[in-house]
């Protein structure tokens, strides 16, 4: 399936989402979220390259990290599809697990807005570019 059919299904399952009320984070990530990962390229089958739920720090934990050639290459952080990613906590959520574990690229992502964050500046307010 090509992109413009994953961005076609998921702009469809997003407006379900909204109408039933059922935009929580669990939907999101599994409607949103890993259609578009594959679309991308990543084998969310795989552990190797797509890890869930991953021990982050104190009991905190990262919805995915992407993995290339055994080195974790982005973070994404995912919130549900009502939530604002312009919220600072979840900018500093985001990029302070990056930050903490030498991730250079993270991603906060509602499903349908993407926020991508270089981590390598002061925490939070490194160069930032929405998708």
């Amino acid at each position: 399936m090509g992109m413009s059919q994953v961005i076609a299904d998921v702009l469809e399952r997003s407006s379900r989402l909204r109408e039933a009320k059922k935009g929580n984070e669990a939907n999101t990530k599994a409607l949103l979220i890993e259609p578009v990962l594959r679309g991308l390229g990543w084998d969310t089958d795989d552990l190797d390259a797509v890890q869930r739920e991953v021990k982050v720090f104190e009991g905190t934990y990262l919805d995915y990290a992407l993995i290339v050639a055994g080195g974790t290459s982005l973070y994404v952080e995912a919130k549900g599809l009502k939530e604002n990613l312009n919220d600072k906590k979840f900018i500093a959520q985001t990029v302070n697990y990056a930050n903490n574990d030498g991730v250079v690229w993270c991603v906060l992502t509602n499903g349908l807005q993407y926020r991508v964050f270089k981590t390598n500046g002061a925490c939070g307010n490194g160069p930032e570019a929405p998708v």
